[in-house]
């Protein structure tokens, strides 16, 4: 006896169309008949309810996607910016473990899960991480940013933007926006959209840290030394008009032959031997602790350690009470990836997606592209519920 679709009950239809990812098959399911329209709205109203009250509970599951070799796949980066749209995932720009940065625009198809590289026109934006991007309409926002100098010629000074950018989905087209007044140049800053305002909050500036209106001058420590950063900005990177009392700082996550160095106090010749002596000295001393952490690594293997969920509740933050509490996830210690930041977190329809980011330990000894960046896609979602 043949038994056809349509003879199935609610219930049974519900539960199959809820094993559908709820992007653009699972929207064309609606459109079928009147039947299909009301339980595919049930699915939707389940799967909502569903994920906020695993989300009040802690009941939160990783799963992986593993990225197929025959498909064009995205490349490993950090410290990008990514938006959902739609049916899609936009990733635009970051940088790899030497910090080079990139310009490119990549979109994933959230119902296949398969990515895609649009081939873009207009005003390219100048490549960049750091950034942030916002849809608004059609159209994706994109603003601010920072760019690491090349290692080539030696003591460039890095760049922050306050470009603003207009990426338009109908069209595939870059427009570069002039404004008469703009913040400064920054990056790693917040921003949102409120009706027709985008909002940008904090970020740095001018190697400063941004909060409200104010800049706050910041004396940093790095290894045990203090000193101010010098970085260069301008609406397409500007120098600095103010000196600072340190003439160069090189990051911890920089080229491996100067990778130890931090500040210099005073300015430094432009002498090409005496730069090259400096850096082979820089090489033997790493090359010295390379060895012996990889003895170290043997006696003592590394511990594994997995990204975590952490889940705040803030239904009393407006209240008389202004409180609130943090709610424990229930997960296995290794369930989630490696433990990484400058990753992005998006949310998707009844699940949160989790894109790149940087090994946590990466320090300068690991200069390994493959080792500490990622490219790897990862879903937070709920259990599947049972009808």
């Amino acid at each position: 006896m043949q038994c056809k679709i349509d003879d199935l009950p609610d219930e049974l239809l519900e539960y199959i169309l809820s094993l559908i990812p709820p992007y653009k098959d699972f929207q064309e399911c609606r459109v079928i008949c009147k039947r299909w329209y009301r339980v595919t709205k049930n699915v939707i109203d389940h799967n909502r309810a569903h994920f906020q009250k695993s989300i009040a509970s802690g009941s939160l599951l990783w799963n992986s996607l593993p990225s197929p070799h025959w498909a064009p796949t995205i490349g490993k980066r950090h410290s990008h910016s990514a938006c959902i749209y739609d049916n899609s995932m936009y990733v635009f720009g970051g940088c790899t473990a030497t910090w080079t940065t990139f310009n490119d625009l990549w979109q994933l198809d959230l119902d296949t899960r398969t990515w895609i590289r649009p081939m873009t026109m207009g005003s390219y934006p100048s490549p960049k991480a750091c950034a942030t991007m916002l849809h608004y309409k059609k159209n994706l926002i994109l603003f601010g940013g920072w760019s690491h100098p090349s290692p080539y010629p030696l003591h460039q000074q890095w760049k922050l933007f306050n470009e603003l950018h207009v990426y338009s989905i109908e069209s595939n087209k870059w427009t570069a926006i002039s404004t008469l007044e703009a913040p400064p140049p920054i990056s790693a800053h917040s921003a949102t959209i409120h009706k027709n305002l985008m909002i940008v909050f904090g970020g740095v500036n001018d190697g400063y840290r941004q909060g409200s209106l104010s800049t706050v001058d910041r004396d940093e420590n790095v290894n045990g030394r203090h000193g101010a950063f010098s970085r260069s900005h301008s609406q397409n990177a500007h120098i600095p008009s103010h000196t600072p009392n340190i003439s160069k700082i090189i990051p911890l996550y920089s080229d491996n032959t100067l990778s130890m160095a931090a500040f210099r106090d005073q300015p430094l010749r432009n002498n090409s031997s005496t730069n090259r002596r400096r850096q082979e000295t820089l090489r033997r001393m790493e090359e010295k602790l390379r060895n012996k952490r990889a003895h170290l690594m043997k006696v003592f293997p590394k511990a594994e350690n997995t990204l975590s969920i952490y889940v705040l509740d803030i239904t009393n933050v407006f209240s008389d009470d202004c409180n609130a509490s943090w709610i424990p996830v229930k997960q296995n210690d290794h369930s989630g990836p490696d433990e990484k930041i400058l990753y992005s977190l998006v949310e998707g329809r009844g699940e949160l997606i989790v894109f790149g980011g940087i090994r946590k330990e990466h320090s300068m000894l690991d200069q390994s592209d493959d080792s500490v960046v990622y490219n790897d896609l990862h879903f937070i979602r709920p259990p599947r519920y049972i009808i």
